[in-house]
């Protein structure tokens, strides 16, 4: 039998078994979601939906008032959503009345309970996904923090060039590369050209594995974006991939992972692992996304949101 034609059908194979662990996660985490949702107050229940939604398409916290401070703008959004007035601490800081009205504690003592323990689980639930929006939020209109040659060297081991900064690091992360075994091809994804605007709604947004191209594994290890290249640095064999930002002409976005467009030679897809133990799916790839886009837009030092 043609080894091509074999290799297809374990690809095949293989896709299949993981569409199959991938649905069945999926179910996992919604029975999980509606469980935990049930344990909030009526408007707690609402909000954490509304959160769900936002997080589950992509997007973040549509303040209505672009320049206003991110925790105050939550909690206005709360009270807008809902008709009511929180009450402010001596300090002015609605958070703990907004936290009250979701059903939620009102300190930190559920931090020391187990993790399993359905108070533990529907405060960190809710807190991991209001976390994970401001992190959207800060890499999408924000000035984004970065670390100087000096420190990356300190705190990771990686040289990187005096003049250059680092804006983002992430663990675990999956890189893959096309390899060629024949066919046509196409690609079904969100494909956004360098320097274009950007809609972060990937609702809709899946990813299908062709005849033509198979990404294949090359390792898992540390992923690096700094103003001048993407660093990947394997766990296992400990080669660096690069690819200089000026090279990417376009960036396909899919569920679970990102696709490098380049000119020349093979496309390396960047995909993030998920976490069994998490309540919500690791939100890197939302991340990661946001500050190539900033980036390759050359406005990762400016504040967006007045513009």
């Amino acid at each position: 039998m043609d080894t091509s034609i074999i290799i297809l059908g374990v690809i095949a194979i293989i896709a299949i078994i993981y569409f199959i662990y991938s649905q069945s996660q999926n179910t996992k985490n919604k029975n999980t979601e509606r469980q935990l949702i049930d344990t909030y107050s009526e408007n707690g229940k609402q909000w954490v939906n509304y959160m769900c939604s936002l997080f589950d398409t992509g997007q973040t916290y549509p303040f209505p008032d672009s320049t206003a401070d991110l925790r105050n703008s939550v909690e206005e959004l709360y009270e807008k959503k809902f008709n009511i007035s929180l009450e402010p601490n001596q300090h002015g800081i609605k958070y703990t009345a907004m936290q009250r009205d979701m059903g939620l504690n009102l300190d930190s003592s559920w931090r020391d309970l187990t993790v399993t323990s359905e108070e533990y689980r529907k405060n960190a639930f809710a807190e991991d996904l209001s976390m994970a929006l401001a992190n959207r939020f800060s890499y999408e209109y924000l000035p984004i923090s970065y670390e100087n040659e000096t420190d990356t060297l300190k705190k990771y081991g990686l040289n990187i060039d005096s003049d250059e900064k680092l804006y983002y690091r992430s663990i675990k992360i999956d890189w893959y590369e096309e390899k060629v075994i024949g066919g046509n091809i196409q690609y079904n994804g969100f494909r956004v050209k360098s320097g274009r605007s950007i809609g972060f709604n990937t609702g809709n947004v899946t990813y299908f594995k062709q005849d033509i191209t198979s990404f294949v594994l090359l390792d898992r290890g540390d992923l690096y974006i700094t103003d001048k290249r993407v660093i990947f640095i394997g766990n296992q064999s400990r080669q660096n991939r690069t690819i200089k930002i000026n090279d990417i002409l376009e960036l396909t976005m899919y569920f679970d992972g990102v696709l490098l467009g380049k000119s020349n030679g093979k496309q390396p897809l960047i995909f993030v692992p998920n976490y069994s133990s998490s309540l919500i799916p690791r939100d890197n790839l939302a991340c990661i996304v946001r500050v190539l886009n900033r980036l390759l837009s050359g406005n990762q030092d400016e504040d967006l949101r007045t513009k």
